[in-house]
């Protein structure tokens, strides 16, 4: 009789716990985590832009962003990438990344805490004369 009423026990606070952890997820996008959230697959990029928001969260949460950036083998001068985003304290940036015409890539994946309507943003610069780019990333929600 103590094992049933155990195992019972153990069933109703287990439902619990997962009525909990439902419940404080509701306002997110995603029904279950990690979820993509947002990407992009630019390539032949030749402009440089400023603080391109690539995803803005509903919520506050944890985030892993997956990249590659690469330089075509046009032009002279380099690229550089920098992402950003703002936490509980303040504004955060990962880079700046310089990469040169022909053989150059970067690559990673990094989490980060952002805000609720704080957008995760990209700005790409250029030093001098024509070139080429691609950029790929991934945005997914952890929790």
């Amino acid at each position: 009789m103590k094992r049933c009423l155990l195992v019972g026990a153990f069933l109703i606070a287990s439902s619990v716990i997962g009525f909990s952890q439902e419940a404080r997820n509701e306002s997110s996008p995603c029904a279950s985590f990690p979820c993509v959230v947002a990407s992009i697959a630019l390539t032949d990029q030749t402009m440089s832009v400023y603080q391109v928001p690539i995803y803005t969260p509903p919520t506050s949460g944890l985030f892993r962003v997956v990249y590659y950036e690469e330089s075509l083998p046009t032009g002279f001068g380099f690229w550089i990438f920098t992402w950003n985003w703002t936490d509980d304290l303040k504004t955060e940036s990962f880079g700046p990344f310089e990469l040169y015409p022909g053989d150059y890539f970067n690559d990673g994946i990094w989490g980060m805490r952002v805000l609720a309507g704080t957008p995760i943003t990209y700005t790409v610069t250029r030093t001098a004369g024509p070139g080429t780019y691609n950029l790929f990333a991934t945005v997914e929600q952890l929790q």
